[in-house]
């Protein structure tokens, strides 16, 4: 579980995105990040999701890439 807070932490601070603009474009939730950090527990699709989130990510425009 440590993992996807370490990335996630890391994802924020190279995008220079806040918690919860990322919990709210990624989950729909703007307070997942904080809760993450408390000890929130996630299913593995969960983790699948902000991961394909991050991945998916365009810092020059701000906004995912389309689906291929």
């Amino acid at each position: 579980m440590a993992d996807l807070i370490d990335d996630i932490e890391a994802f924020l601070e190279r995008k220079q995105m806040a918690a919860t603009a990322f919990g709210r474009e990624a989950m729909g939730d703007p307070s997942f990040v904080f809760e993450l950090r408390s000890g929130r527990d996630y299913r593995r699709s969960t983790e699948q999701k902000v991961r394909e989130f991050m991945a998916g990510w365009k810092s020059q425009s701000g906004h995912m890439k389309a689906a291929e």
